[in-house]
């Protein structure tokens, strides 16, 4: 019986990277990662606001309608911006396979494939249908369903499923259930979901959301309850007209404690930040993934593929014979082949031109786990590998001492032959991992190599943490010891071996050129295998945290003293202070705009944890020290309200906009400057005073 495969930490759950099929980058809206049954409570509120506002007659109370479409705008044009640059982007990753259909031969993708197709597969091909193995044997990955990792044997007229991952060997399948029809799209409703990466930022503000949507809707009743009251009860108010004033009371005070603003301006910064790296050749598959990294403080690099190129160069084959080229022109030309096989085909070519090409009785293409591929040729059995897989007494430090790879030729089970090759590492690898090593990340590297070679290549790009000779399991098992000690793990990769420590990271990076099962599942995909891209993402990810931070403070305020106001309404049997038009101004001029402008610059900010514990340390006294300033001052200035708690209470948000601004040595104190001569400019200007009821 299969059993969803766990999801993070625990539970039993189809994950949505399991399939090609089901992870579609634009499939959910970019502001959704935020948006939830709270928020649509707080959108209804907000509608039946704005009906009862406009049934007063009093139309220009209801401008906070015209900033919040405005509001919202601006975040759906981004939105769709993200998701059409996001489009884009995914269909560079997207795997094509090639299929033979009606007799002839075509390139589709997952989602094209009909009943009946012939689809061709090798090694890190994502198997895009259920259906019957007709051609070929391989070795298949079933951790997406099973949670097993072990990888299964599959032969001509075996069943296969979608959602599983060749990883030795080539294959053609004939595909029998399709799109919603396979398998892995029925065990689960949770296959059709976008799985998001863990985010601190969202996860606090849900938290603000989820503790403001239990308090609102009961001040609500209350506050609409005592301002009808002070109008002499609803008879009363009816037949006197004063229920519009009661209306617009307790509608403002209901406005006051709704921090939408604070949501599309968190979804348009990831928008943001998917758009400015997608130009980078990011793909960012999951948005909050660009938050995660900046929290990373444990990244695990694959050596082939990140801190190398990939190119592969052949220095010289070690006493091969006319029989080990023979069978190594073989082995290379094997299903599945890499950058290695390559380049020793390459070199054999140049250099020995009169190699023939041979017929091989069996053959097995490289298996990660084993370490090496084989041919049986003339009843010989020749291999390819690491040679402390094959001959662990052959002593080849010579060469792994200085960094170089050897690869053994045995026939008949004794080694032949030796292939000496080595990898051109990347030039900014220093010094990106030094970017990461002094904001605080601990640096390894993993990888498949001989543990001398890993360690060489560490000490040229400065990381002496080391892991040679890793397989699959080794990865993985590193991976969860890690995030069981509490650490935030990244992991980079490129085959088919990394794909099991990249599904469990918390952020899996897989290079452009990566096997396309491993592109499927990473959260980034750097499309031009530039592993110097990562520090734009860990800046793209400072400055929404930073930002998001900075602007939280200002709607929580606004919340914090609209819901003690309110209180202090029903408590006391007061009219609420304000009317919408009044909170309009102040949203307007003393959060909204200054908020946006504060959201959206470049913040290296280094990530701290506790946001949530941080914003409401600022916001809530200082909420609470407004609301009791606006009390006070309408007590004592009794004869000046509401004007002079409108005053009060904007120059008391501009107190924190300078603050949430500094530097103010900057275009902040600038934009600051302007925005309290605006405010001023409405308490002196007739037209405006009459329109904000100043």
């Amino acid at each position: 019986m299969l059993c969803p495969q766990k999801t993070g930490k625990g539970g039993c759950t189809v994950s949505s990277k399991s399939s090609s099929s089901s992870k579609v980058v634009s499939s959910r809206s970019v502001g959704n990662i935020l948006r939830d049954n709270i928020l649509t409570l707080f959108n209804v509120m907000l509608a039946i606001v704005a009906f009862f506002v406009l049934i007063t007659g009093v139309f220009q109370q209801a401008l906070f309608i015209v900033i919040i479409i405005i509001n919202s705008g601006i975040g759906i044009v981004t939105e769709l911006k993200a998701k059409s640059t996001l489009d884009k982007l995914q269909l560079l990753v997207q795997e094509r396979y090639q299929v033979l259909r009606n007799a002839q031969q075509m390139t589709l993708m997952a989602h094209q494939l009909e009943e009946g197709d012939a689809v061709s597969l090798s090694a890190g091909s994502q198997i895009p249908a259920d259906g019957v193995l007709v051609e070929g044997d391989v070795e298949v990955n079933e951790s997406a369903l099973t949670g097993e990792s072990t990888n299964v044997l599959k032969r001509a007229g075996d069943e296969v499923l979608s959602g599983t991952t060749v990883v030795v060997g080539s294959c053609r399948m004939r595909a029998e259930k399709v799109g919603n029809d396979a398998f892995v799209m029925k065990l689960s409703s949770a296959a059709k979901e976008f799985r998001l990466a863990n985010s601190d930022l969202r996860d606090g503000i849900n938290k603000i959301l989820k503790y403001i949507s239990f308090g609102i809707v009961p001040v609500a009743v209350l506050l609409v309850w005592t301002n009808v009251s002070e109008h002499g009860g609803i008879e009363t108010a009816l037949q006197t007209g004063s229920w519009r004033d009661a209306i617009l009371s307790a509608s403002a005070g209901i406005i006051g404690m709704i921090p939408e603003g604070l949501v599309l301006l968190t979804s348009l910064n990831f928008a943001l930040a998917t758009i400015l790296l997608a130009e980078e050749n990011v793909l960012v598959a999951e948005l909050n993934s660009v938050e995660t990294l900046a929290r990373v403080d444990e990244l695990i690099l694959d050596k082939t593929g990140t801190i190398t190129d990939g190119t592969v160069e052949v220095l010289e084959l070690v006493d091969a014979n006319y029989d080990d080229l023979v069978a190594l022109k073989a082995l290379v030309s094997l299903p599945g082949g890499t950058a290695t096989s390559d380049a020793i085909g390459s070199f054999i070519a140049a250099n020995f031109e009169d190699i023939p090409a041979t017929e091989v009785d069996d053959s097995h293409p490289f298996d990660s786990a084993k370490k090496f591929s084989s041919v049986v040729i003339a009843g010989v059995e020749y291999r390819l590998g690491a040679p402390d897989i094959l001959c662990p007494e052959m002593d080849v430090t010579k060469w792994t001492s200085g960094g170089l790879r050897v690869l053994s030729v045995t026939s008949g089970g004794r080694n032949t032959a030796l292939v000496v090759c080595r990898e051109r590492i990347r030039e900014n690898a220093r010094r990106i991992i030094e970017y990461f090593k002094s904001s605080g990340v601990h640096v390894q590297i993993c990888s498949g190599d001989a543990q001398s070679t890993v360690e060489e290549i560490g000490k040229e790009v400065g990381v002496l943490d080391v892991i040679g000779r890793a397989k699959p399991e080794t990865k993985l098992n590193l991976v969860r010891s890690l995030q069981a000690a509490g650490k935030v793990v990244a992991m980079t990769g490129d085959g088919v071996n990394d794909i099991l420590a990249l599904k469990e990271a918390d952020l899996g990076i897989a290079m452009g050129n990566a096997a396309p099962a491993s592109k499927q599942i990473a959260n980034i995909v750097l499309l031009d295998s530039d592993f110097g891209k990562l520090p734009a993402v860990v800046a793209q990810g400072r400055r929404v945290i930073a930002n998001i931070e900075r602007v939280a403070s200002l709607f929580l305020v606004k919340t914090t003293y609209s819901v003690l106001l309110s209180f202090s309404t029903i408590l006391l049997h007061q009219n609420y202070p304000f009317t919408p038009i009044h909170l309009s101004l102040i949203s307007a001029l003393c959060i909204g705009i200054p908020a946006f402008f504060l959201a959206l610059p470049p913040n290296n900010t280094a990530y701290r944890s506790g946001f949530l514990v941080r914003v409401m340390k600022f916001s809530v006294p200082f909420g609470a020290v407004c609301a009791i300033i606006v009390l006070l001052s309408g007590y004592f200035l009794a004869g000046y309200a509401p004007v002079a708690q409108v005053a009060i209470l904007g120059f008391l948000s501009f107190i924190v906009v300078a603050v949430k601004s500094r530097p103010l040595l900057s275009w902040r104190g600038i934009m600051l400057l302007v925005l309290v001569a605006s405010f001023v400019a409405c308490f002196y200007t007739p037209f405006l005073a009459a329109f904000f009821s100043l």
